[in-house]
């Protein structure tokens, strides 16, 4: 930091912008990496690679495969500063094709004739991606409507913890390409043009999928990776176009929990049943009421399975089923809902199929005999966030 600021004192900052079109490759390894100390000890820099337009040189510096991962990972991080809370910066990135850039990247690193790992530029591709996709529903619509979210998937898998995690907070940035549809963000861009082939319920299906995949790392043996997982499925629970059907579960999951303790209060006031509940079911119940019974999730797997097909519930009488009734559309029976719906399918005919590596599983066999059913702890899908620490 010290001979960068030095640097910049003597006033050498307008001589190293206009070295940048050079094209010798020795040369230009070496004026990435002193631009990347520069905007790394003083961001503000930025303005004027912006207004020089000066960012298409690291763009096409990421994009070259003969250049050295270690000097493509510093165009990458230069990049990802740019974009960093300045909006100016993601709109010139973007129009420069900077999204198609990354995902074609990823594509490359995750190719299986692939040897080396790289996983520094794995990550800060990620996270190069996900600062472009930050409040930019015209970054967040392209990458959806290009499948350029599915590049990232083989990330998830990585052997690296930090990559895993950059890959999932840049898949959660993507949530709410669906709602550019909806806001005037489509009128007042000239540079690009939506995509005929997809309408608003494509849009949501891919949304779905990308929820499902990010719903897998809520497993994840690293912390910060279920953090992440959490902090991404949030953004997706926010997105109109699914609050209905996240309410609807949500909704099913406070009455249940509510009938619980009524009935534990009404038990106490009477003597003990030789059918009680085991002290592992009750203590259980009250510490994570959000873990419902294999009976209780399939309940609530049909209401969901009814507000996606459109198809009104038979108990009217129910306020949960009353009230969704208004809102129930048949545009929302998607394919990937039915990925969804066979999550919770297998959650409430397995014990810990949503969470098969957290111990959950091993908690849900210590259920007692009640009467003729066996009562099984269930995690719900609805409050998955709260379950994934």
């Amino acid at each position: 930091p010290l001979a960068v600021n030095l640097s910049l004192l003597v006033g050498i900052f307008p001589y190293i912008l206009k070295l940048l079109p050079n094209q010798a490759e020795e040369s230009r390894q070496v004026l990435i990496s002193i631009w990347a100390s520069i905007i790394g000890f003083d961001p503000s820099c930025r303005q004027e690679l912006v207004r020089e337009k000066s960012q298409s040189h690291f763009i096409q510096f990421l994009a070259s495969k003969v250049s050295p991962s270690r000097y493509r990972c510093m165009a990458a991080f230069t990049l990802a500063e740019i974009c960093n809370g300045y909006n100016d910066g993601r709109q010139t990135c973007l129009e420069m094709g900077l999204h198609s850039i990354c995902t074609t990247a990823a594509a490359e690193l995750s190719a299986p004739e692939r040897s080396d790992n790289c996983g520094p530029l794995k990550l800060w591709i990620s996270l190069c991606l996900c600062k472009l996709c930050e409040s930019n529903l015209w970054a967040k619509y392209l990458c959806i409507t290009e499948a350029g979210h599915t590049q990232l998937y083989p990330f998830l898998m990585d052997p690296d913890p930090k990559v895993r995690a950059a890959a999932v907070s840049a898949l959660g940035e993507m949530f709410g390409a669906s709602t550019l549809l909806e806001s005037d963000a489509k009128q007042q861009s000239s540079n690009f043009r939506l995509n005929p082939s997809f309408d608003e319920n494509d849009l949501r299906e891919a949304e779905l999928h990308l929820a499902t995949h990010i719903l897998d790392c809520c497993t994840d043996g690293a912390v910060v990776v279920r953090l992440e997982a959490v902090y991404a499925l949030s953004k997706f629970f926010y997105q109109n176009a699914h609050s209905d059907c996240i309410k609807l579960v949500a909704k099913s999951v406070n009455k249940r929990n509510a009938e619980r303790l009524y009935h534990k209060a009404e038990r106490k006031s009477t003597p003990a049943s030789p059918h009680h509940e085991s002290s592992t079911f009750s203590k259980l119940n009250l510490q994570y009421p959000w873990h419902l019974s294999p009976s209780e999730s399939m309940e609530i797997t049909k209401l969901v399975e009814h507000y996606l097909d459109g198809i009104r519930p038979k108990d009217t009488s129910d306020p949960i089923i009353a009230d969704t009734n208004n809102t129930v559309t048949s545009s929302l029976a998607t394919d990937s809902n039915a990925e969804m719906i066979s999550k919770l399918r297998a959650a409430s005919k397995s014990p810990g199929a949503l969470f098969p590596n957290t111990g959950l599983s091993d908690v849900s066999n210590s259920g007692a005999a009640v009467g003729n059913e066996e009562e099984l702890v269930m995690p719900s899908l609805s409050v998955l966030m709260a379950s994934a620490y």
